[in-house]
């Protein structure tokens, strides 16, 4: 509640929800008769006596969404593993929670395990550490030699009371109470937990239960169960679009990183479109112009119309089949390659490359207002002006950094720039200068989204959420405590009075109110 403000002469309150992804269960402890499972959709609590799972997430102000690893400590309290955001102590009884301990070491955790007062961490790269909690302050340490760096995939305490780790193609290992360390499997080891008094190894594709000589007796699984329909296609969306469902009303669509294209239907549930020919897989971007819902993709650009696919690819005449954005001009369709910048206009392609003026093959992003065109390139600013390409580069042209992953036109012509890590850049009279506020974000693909209705443009980082810069006004981050499922912001729609953002772990609608026209703070 009260997350962003909302004023021009009246104000209001921004109510928030996400929408995430449960299925993935990567560690789960029973307290008290009820499940906490550690997901990539958040923490979720399964009581029997509420009846439906609650889902607490980074939209609800846990310290993250993405949920590496869960254990319950001596005193009662869950220790929880946040992917990028380290360890924290959370509460059953009331939800609240703090970092356990404040070290760069452990922002990216793996695996978790409880051995009286001491707590193993597995982390990404740094190895395994041990927090001994029994003196006044917590005291942090790499006491075995052998796992003081590369990654930790699994931790758990075996029936015979030793430490178990898990190091990814590095096998499983035990380790007694004296910090001697011994291998007792080799290969792939994604995880290890103990069920009944057996150790169970994920290798990754199989599972099996540990039976001594350094042998692993496969586990036969039962049919996994088909996920959920209506929900989310895949928590990573790539891009947002309003577009008519097949009855012809507008509806929201998502595209996603690895699942396709879907839509919400008046049921609000998520829907696959039924239509012939092959549909995209691999979404980078998506358009519409009423009629025709057009698709960026790793495979190449696709059009739905008509209840078909089409697809276009090099045999099309693009420059490549990696197509990694598009923007609809009239009637016109300019694709950004992996090999250049082309162009359809509802019957021929025409392709530039690097020896017709663009000053890299790979275009990230493009943009079109009247005349002109700008492609985001790993190598500098393309400007297409007269027919013709031209380039910017750092240096005398005052860019601030080459690799330009967005670009756009604000409302009133003014052109963007959006660097992977060095801000966001505006050109007038052919100077390029850093917008105050914004000169530290690394911007994403296609990453900036100017909004007329809400009178500014919407930057959509890498890690630093959601930023707007009114027309009018300072650059500002949209601060709400409570209201992103990641930081990692992809996309944003304003769509039938809410906002929708997508992220690389889910989907969040900011309900804006009838009566609010601008974003401010």
């Amino acid at each position: 509640m009260a997350l962003v403000s909302l004023s021009v002469a009246v104000s209001g309150d921004v109510q928030a929800s996400c929408e995430t992804l449960t299925e993935s269960v990567h560690a789960e402890v029973t307290l008290g008769g009820v499940r906490y499972a550690a997901t990539a959709g958040g923490l979720l609590i399964d009581d029997p006596s509420v009846g439906t799972p609650q889902v607490k997430s980074a939209c609800d102000g846990l310290a993250g969404t993405y949920l590496q690893a869960i254990a319950r400590d001596p005193r009662g309290a869950l220790t929880l593993a946040i992917r990028g955001q380290g360890v924290w102590s959370f509460d059953p009884m009331d939800g609240g929670h703090e970092r356990l301990l404040d070290d760069p070491r452990l922002q990216w955790p793996t695996a978790l395990v409880w051995q009286g007062s001491h707590l193993w961490i597995g982390t990404v790269q740094d190895g395994l550490w041990r927090v001994d909690l029994s003196g006044r302050r917590p005291a942090l340490s790499q006491p075995i030699w052998r796992f003081r760096k590369h990654r930790v995939t699994g931790l758990a305490i075996a029936p015979d009371g030793r430490l178990l780790v898990g190091r990814d193609l590095g096998g499983l290992w035990g380790v007694d109470d004296a910090g001697r360390s011994k291998r007792l499997l080799t290969g792939s080891v994604q995880g290890v937990e103990v069920l009944a008094s057996q150790v169970v190894v994920d290798r990754g594709a199989t599972r099996c239960q540990l039976a001594g000589r350094r042998r692993c007796l496969r586990i036969r699984e039962a049919t996994p169960v088909a996920a959920r329909t209506g929900q989310l296609p895949s928590a990573h969306i790539t891009s947002l679009v309003a577009h008519p469902d097949p009855s012809g009303t507008p509806r929201l669509w998502v595209g996603t990183f690895d699942q396709g294209v879907a839509f919400r239907g008046p049921d609000g549930q998520w829907h696959r479109v039924k239509a012939r020919g092959e549909a995209p897989r691999l979404v980078n971007t998506l358009a519409s112009d009423g009629q025709r819902l057009w698709v960026a993709s790793a495979t190449g650009a696709y059009v739905l119309e008509g209840g078909r696919w089409r697809r276009f690819g090099e045999q099309s005449g693009l420059p490549s089949d990696h197509v990694n954005a598009l923007h609809l001009a009239g009637d016109e369709v300019w694709f950004a390659t992996s090999q250049g910048v082309a162009r359809f206009n509802g019957s021929h392609l025409r392709a530039w490359g690097v020896d017709e003026g663009l000053p890299y093959r790979i275009i990230y992003s493009i943009a079109v207002h009247g005349d002109r065109v700008l492609a985001g390139t790993a190598f500098g600013l393309g400007v297409f002006e007269g027919e013709r390409w031209g380039h910017r580069r750092m240096g005398r042209s005052g860019l601030s950094d080459d690799w330009v992953n967005a670009v756009a036109f604000r409302a009133d012509g003014v052109p963007l720039l959006g660097t992977y890590d060095a801000g966001v850049d505006q050109m007038r009279a052919e100077a390029i200068t850093p917008v105050p506020g914004l000169d530290k974000v690394w911007v994403n693909p296609s990453g900036l989204v100017p909004v007329p209705a809400l009178g500014g443009v919407f930057v959509a980082t890498l890690g630093d959420g959601l930023w707007f810069w009114p027309d009018a006004g300072e650059a500002r981050r949209l601060r709400p405590k409570e209201g992103l499922p990641s930081q990692d912001v992809t996309s944003v729609l304003l769509f039938e009075g809410s906002l929708f953002v997508g992220t690389r772990n889910g989907l969040a609608r900011w309900t804006l109110g009838e009566d609010s026209v601008h974003l401010t703070w």
